[in-house]
């Protein structure tokens, strides 16, 4: 997986794509504000017809780099407000729960149910 977002000065913009198949999409989206010190690595419930659909069975999913203006994850502090959200289900189990960022920003996605 591929992932960038950008903020250009009146608008978000970024890329998502499959690295191995060499399929992308770019996606921009006006907005009125930007920090411009934020940055998101994300693992998505899909949708759809309006309906929450089965996480994909993955396992535990390695991301071998996670980057942000230049800086690994893995160097802002988390007091700084790095933030690790996990993903839960209507009924409160835990779906899928990433890890603390390690060297060069390297960091996991474990994925505990599917529904």
């Amino acid at each position: 997986m591929y992932a960038n977002t950008s903020w250009n000065g009146g608008s978000y913009g970024g890329t998502v794509g499959d690295i191995t198949t060499r399929t992308y999409k770019n996606w921009s989206h006006a907005g009125s504000w930007s920090s411009a010190d934020t940055g998101e690595a994300i693992v998505e419930r899909p949708t759809y017809s309006g309906r929450l659909r089965d996480l994909s069975n993955f396992g535990t999913m390695t991301f071998s780099t996670a980057v942000e203006n230049s800086t690994y994850m893995n160097g802002f502090s988390p007091a700084g407000g790095r933030t690790a959200l996990r993903m839960y289900d209507t009924g409160g189990t835990l779906m899928a729960e990433p890890s603390d960022p390690g060297a060069l920003g390297t960091f996991t996605d474990g994925q505990y149910s599917c529904s």
